[in-house]
């Protein structure tokens, strides 16, 4: 605990110094009660009781009774800090100042918190100078190249995109059995203005598996051959014989393979 007298204040912090802790810093433990500013600063988990990285429960922090806690730990708070809200807890995780990556997306940055007779109001202040956000767009019917860039590009303009976003945009859907998606072709035609993209396939054939099982042709063959793997439990395999059918049926229709 830190005292600044000037400010009529009193900082407690709680030090997480192993890779665990299960054990909550604050039971047992209670702010001082003489007319000061309590503040408590805690790198802790308030999802989960049972958390090995240090358990924080909104009601330890009431009990507490510092006036504000500062949490750390969870980097994307909004949920978090909605039950905490929901549970009248004068608390708040800031999240953090820059996103790391995609697990990480969207506007990052730091509350400023202001104390007074009144109670606790807090401002979100933006600090990422990049910010990555991650989009899904689903693809069913698409039978060429151009139906992909034109959806893709759909979607990004119902978000808010600009020359300081990474970009993950996850492809889904059921495709034409003959169009082998090029990702790279996305990336180059809907990066304009960004400053990173990646496209993402997982997508999966748009096929009628009753009616290519029973197809006499060499494409029901290709697909019988396949089968196992394609309805097999391990995604890895699906995915590569999912791209091995790709290639096959775009051959056999005559298209090119790159």
């Amino acid at each position: 605990c830190f005292t600044f007298e000037g400010l009529g204040a009193r900082v407690y912090g709680a030090a997480f110094t192993d890779s665990n802790m299960k054990s909550c810093p604050l039971d047992g433990k209670r702010a001082e009660d003489d007319g000061k500013i309590n503040l408590l600063l805690v790198h802790g988990d308030t999802t989960d009781p049972f958390s090995n990285k240090c358990p924080v429960t909104p009601s330890a922090i009431a009990a507490f009774g510092a006036d504000y806690t500062a949490l750390g730990h969870i980097h994307n708070p909004e949920a978090a800090n909605a039950a905490l809200s929901a549970k009248g807890a004068r608390a708040a995780y800031c999240g953090c100042p820059q996103g790391r990556d995609f697990g990480e997306c969207g506007v990052k940055g730091a509350y400023v918190v202001t104390i007074d007779e009144d109670g606790v109001t807090k401002e979100f202040v933006p600090f990422s100078g990049r910010v990555y956000r991650s989009i899904t767009v689903t693809l069913d019917g698409a039978e060429a190249m151009e139906d992909i860039i034109s959806e893709v590009r759909a979607a990004m303009a119902g978000e808010d995109v600009n020359a300081s976003t990474l970009l993950r945009v996850t492809l889904r859907g059921h495709a034409s059995p003959e169009l082998v998606i090029l990702c790279d072709e996305v990336e180059k035609a809907c990066g304009e203005g960004l400053s990173y993209i990646e496209v993402i396939d997982e997508t999966v054939p748009s096929l009628s598996a009753s009616s290519l099982r029973e197809d006499k042709s060499i494409r029901g063959e290709v697909y019988r051959l396949l089968a196992p793997k394609l309805e097999g439990d391990d995604p890895a395999v699906r995915d590569e014989a999912t791209d091995a059918l790709r290639y096959a049926l775009a051959a056999l229709a005559g298209r090119a393979i790159e």
